[in-house]
């Protein structure tokens, strides 16, 4: 509900104030961004942000004020920097030089270079300008990363932007404490909790350096929010209470170390708070960080192969089609209640062959446009006009009186079909439009991730090939990371018959080596002969029950379900309830969630596959009705699981005894306004963790959640049964279906 009433708050004050509202952003992040410093008076970040931020013009205005008012000697020089960078990006965007990554941030660098190097004093100050170029240039590039949410080093430009503005709020202090330092020590436990001990330690030393280099001082926060970002890795696996504590703990240790410096006592507070703070996150914001660190934890280079470019412009070319198809109607009357059009082709069927019809349309004509604008009112009440309805002077002067009304009518009925035939038009228009931007969106996702699918590695690869010499010395070798997941081509021009030992020797001296458990090979087809396809096995299972039960007097239950697996290592459940129950119900069901499965089999996300489909349930909704949709997407290497709701009753996770509730925040598919990003919801998994998804049938017995509670310790097929045991003892008349995924340890042979 929050979503829809933001959207309609956008909506009432309209692009133009939303377009100033941009401005003013961007204007205040440039001045904010200029007043960040560094020891010795360095100020880089605003000429960083004038050269990325999102509108040029008001970033760099922002920053320009800025460095005047508040820089001091050298703000003059700050500011010419900004003018230069402008000038550059008003003249150069949108050229082919300005789209390479590279180009902005040695711009920036370059200008504050040749700017600042007419006021060096000495050699020093000449080191210190290259230590700010250098500054300048990484702080510029990693800023546009973080507006690119597909980028690998999105979290890292954002992580950036957040130290900027720390820095620019470090002097505000409350007694001894500074909320400046107290938010970069809970960015650090989060980075370590979510992202690892490694993204922890990175981030902890990173915002410590620039605090310490700000404040003048040494290495003091950088050693003790890295060794706290450290410690906070391996808490954060199991729990976040434990990250909280080992992040507290460790970074506790090291300012008593130091307790003889200044400040010490002011820090191993703000580390307490931090950590308390923590432990307070709402739910929204700990899904987000948890989100953009795990992403980050894994993410690799960005490539942009020729196949990405071709999607990219294949996305470009869908979404001008779905602009053409959305303005084909434009320009259209569609207004019955303008009755000029109606009269005109009244008088033109009734009085053509009338020998009165010049006296009426010439020296009567005032009198007649009065008449039938006082008739408007009746003819839009009745749809219809009578004789009796005509003033008597018109009656006694017109020879086809009865006529006219007649055509009028016809007229006017032809209006209003015509009217009707456009609004379906514009329906239809509607639905093409929003299927035109939805596959533009998924295109456009697509050619994000193209070739960062399957990476090719060298090292990894060489690897492999010595081996596999060592048991099949002319086979030919091929490894790739699919998704995460590693896999590896033999290619037998023997077929496989000079094999030295046996092919489990093999994979168990592959699994050494490479520190992964391995499946045991599968035959595939090729050109050049036999090949053996070797894939890593999941490091994770879920295993899934279900229990069903139709309702009673039909003879095919209305929901439907699916689960599948994708060759990159993803579990896939899905769940389906259609509108009303019985045969008709379960077919629509299962026609939706063949859709969504057709778009996850090639490779889309749950959130992708859905964008896609939801325009076709909204398009067939007179036909179909509307179905719900309850989705969970889980990632068998990392334990990542997002579960996406459509309409659907509440999903559950039962963990340790403790159950936390799911609720759907969309309408079900065919209601949903097309076009909304719906989040979804995100958790990392853990060992025994169990998922309970149930229809609305389940859902409606009141005592379905204190079951969850008091069942928790059953066997995933014992609880959907007593869950659906119990509905249908309480009188439940509904079709009904639970699934139980439960997320163990993958089984080794």
């Amino acid at each position: 509900m929050e979503l829809r009433q933001e959207g309609i708050s956008a909506r009432r004050m309209g692009p133009e104030a939303i377009k100033w509202i941009r401005w003013a952003v961007n204007a205040l992040a440039g001045a904010v961004f200029a007043v960040a410093r560094f020891s010795g008076g360095m100020r880089p970040f605003g000429v960083a942000y004038a050269t990325a931020g999102g509108q040029a013009l008001p970033a760099a205005m922002g920053a320009f004020l800025a460095y005047l008012l508040f820089g001091g000697r050298t703000g003059l020089v700050y500011a010419a920097a900004t003018a230069v960078i402008l000038t550059c990006r008003m003249v150069l965007d949108g050229t082919a030089l300005a789209e390479k990554r590279w180009f902005y941030p040695a711009c920036a660098a370059t200008a504050l270079f040749c700017t600042r190097f007419v006021i060096l004093e000495d050699l020093q100050s000449f080191l210190l300008l290259l230590c700010e170029t250098a500054l300048c240039a990484a702080c510029s590039m990693l800023l546009r990363e973080g507006r690119d949410k597909r980028s690998p080093l999105a979290v890292w430009g954002r992580a950036a932007a957040g130290l900027c503005l720390l820095l620019a709020a470090l002097p505000l202090h409350v007694g001894i404490f500074s909320p400046a330092r107290m938010i970069a020590a809970l960015v650090t436990l989060a980075a370590g909790c979510f992202g690892g001990g490694a993204a922890g330690a990175c981030v902890g030393a990173i915002y410590g350096a620039g605090i310490d280099l700000s404040a003048g001082t040494g290495p003091f926060f950088a050693l003790i929010w890295c060794v706290a970002g450290l410690s906070a890795g391996p808490g954060g696996r199991k729990d976040r209470l434990m990250a909280a504590m080992s992040f507290c703990t460790a970074g506790g240790v090291i300012c008593l170390w130091l307790s003889q410096e200044s400040g010490a006592m002011a820090a191993l507070a703000e580390l307490f708070l931090a950590g308390g703070g923590f432990l307070l996150l709402p739910r929204r914001l700990r899904v987000a960080l948890e989100t953009a660190f795990a992403g980050a934890a894994g993410s690799g280079r960005r490539v942009r192969p020729g196949a990405s470019q071709a999607l990219l412009r294949l996305s470009e070319a869908v979404g001008q089609l779905g602009q053409v198809m959305d303005g084909r109607w434009e320009g259209v009357s569609r207004d019955p209640g303008d009755l000029s059009t109606v009269y005109r082709s009244a008088c033109e069927t009734a009085c053509r062959s009338c020998r009165r019809r010049d006296v009426c349309w010439q020296q009567e004509q005032s009198a007649l446009k009065t008449m039938l604008a006082d008739l408007a009112d009746t003819l839009r009440s009745r749809h219809a006009l009578e004789p009796e309805n005509l003033p008597a002077w018109f009656r006694g002067t017109c020879l086809h009186s009865e006529r006219f009304c007649g055509a009028v009518n016809d007229a006017y009925r032809e209006a209003l079909r015509r009217e009707a035939r456009l609004r379906r038009e514009d329906t239809v228009r509607g639905v093409m439009s929003a299927q035109y931007e939805s596959l533009e969106a998924l295109l456009d996702s697509v050619a994000g991730r193209a070739g960062m699918g399957a990476d090719y590695d060298p090292a990894l690869e060489e690897r492999v090939r010595r081996v596999v010499r060592a048991y099949l010395p002319r086979a030919g070798t091929a490894v790739c990371l699919t998704g995460g997941r590693l896999q590896i081509d033999l290619l037998l021009s023997d077929g496989g018959a000079a094999l030295s030992g046996d092919v489990g020797t093999m994979l168990r001296s592959l699994q050494g080596a490479l520190g992964v458990e391995l499946l045991p090979p599968e035959t595939v087809s090729s050109r050049k002969g036999t090949c053996w396809r070797i894939c890593q096995r999941e490091k994770w299972n879920l295993e899934v029950r279900a229990a069903v039960r139709k309702k009673e007097g039909e003879a095919v239950c209305g929901d439907s379900f699916r689960q599948l697996r994708t060759d990159d290592g993803r579990a896939i459940l899905l769940l389906s309830d259609g509108m009303g129950t019985g045969k008709q119900a379960g077919e629509i069901s299962a026609r939706a969630l063949e859709l969504v499965s057709s778009f996850v089999r090639s490779g889309c996300s749950l959130a992708e596959s859905t964008s896609a489909v939801l325009p076709v349930l909204a398009a067939r909704f007179t036909e179909w009705g509307f179905v719900t949709l309850d989705l969970l997407e889980v990632n068998l290497f990392t334990g990542q699981a997002a579960l996406l709701k459509y309409g659907a009753a509440p999903g559950f996770l039962l963990r340790e005894g403790r159950l936390t509730q799911f609720s759907a925040e969309a309408l079900p598919a065919g209601l949903e306004p097309p076009g909304r990003q719906i989040p979804a919801a995100h958790l990392r998994l853990r060992e025994g963790d169990r998922i309970v998804l149930m229809s609305d049938g389940v859902w409606e017995n009141p005592d379905t959640e204190s079951l969850l509670r008091d069942g928790g310790g059953l066997e995933g097929q014992a609880l959907a049964n007593a869950l659906i045991r119990e509905a249908a003892r309480k009188g439940v008349c509904d079709d009904m279906t639970v699934l139980t995924a439960t997320f163990t340890a993958a089984q080794t042979p």
